[in-house]
């Protein structure tokens, strides 16, 4: 049986705690994920399917997916794994049609008046984009409170990291999914949702072992120190 919400039913459900967005990217087989076991944490789009190809035991209490076309693909893992959905409210039907039985919490598609971070996510409309506007919501719109991102990069490694060849992100869909001009669009914005962020005392940090574009907007700290609330 589906529990259905709206998304202010979240809403300062863990003030003043750390919560971790955890994306796709291929930055994730450098990290201990079993680190951020009860701790608050949203995953997304393909990460459960990522979990299993990464061989841990870690699974985000929270899977948020904004497109009809990856939760269809991910709803056997979802069924399988049970996490507390967020969804783009134009695509709860699929989850009621798979028959998913478990907690849904709902959001409007974008619009100008309704997001808090509004501007930015107008612009970039990216997930990792609305992760960090949930999750602020999670901290109660205010701080103190941590976000912290793994395996969000946002960009396409040139270069072997570590003498492996290294993608953003582990789905075959990549052109489709995520590009190098919607990466850099995305981060066009970031400051803007750092810069909200801070004046409400709610620190944005990337814990990703990868030095990149994303680093050059937003402080990146070691897991261990997040972690241990440094």
């Amino acid at each position: 049986m589906i529990q259905l919400d709206r998304i202010n039913r979240v809403n300062g459900r863990y003030k003043g705690k750390t919560i971790f967005i955890v994306g796709t990217s291929d930055s994730l087989q450098d990290v201990d994920l079993s680190k951020i076991k009860g701790f608050p944490s949203i995953g997304i789009n393909y990460i459960l399917k990522n979990m299993e190809e990464l061989g841990t035991s870690f699974v985000p209490p929270y899977l948020l997916i904004v497109d009809r076309g990856v939760l269809r693909l991910e709803m056997d893992h979802v069924k399988k794994y049970k996490p507390k959905l967020l969804l783009n409210k134009d695509i709860v039907n699929v989850a009621s049609d798979a028959d998913f039985e478990g907690e849904i919490y709902q959001f409007q598609p974008i619009t100008r008046n309704y997001m808090y971070i509004r501007d930015a996510l107008q612009r970039s409309k990216n997930t990792a984009h609305y992760a960090i506007e949930i999750a602020y919501r999670m901290l109660s719109c205010n701080g103190p409170g941590t976000i912290a991102l793994l395996g969000i990069d946002m960009f396409y490694p040139k270069k072997k990291i570590d003498g492996k060849k290294r993608k953003s992100h582990f789905f075959p869909v990549e052109k489709r999914h995520g590009c190098k001009p919607a990466f850099q669009w995305v981060l066009q914005q970031l400051p803007v949702t750092k810069a909200f962020l801070d004046k409400r005392k709610i620190r944005l940090v990337t814990c990703s072992p990868w030095k990149g574009p994303l680093t050059k907007i937003i402080p990146q700290v070691s897991l261990d120190k997040v972690v241990k609330g440094v």
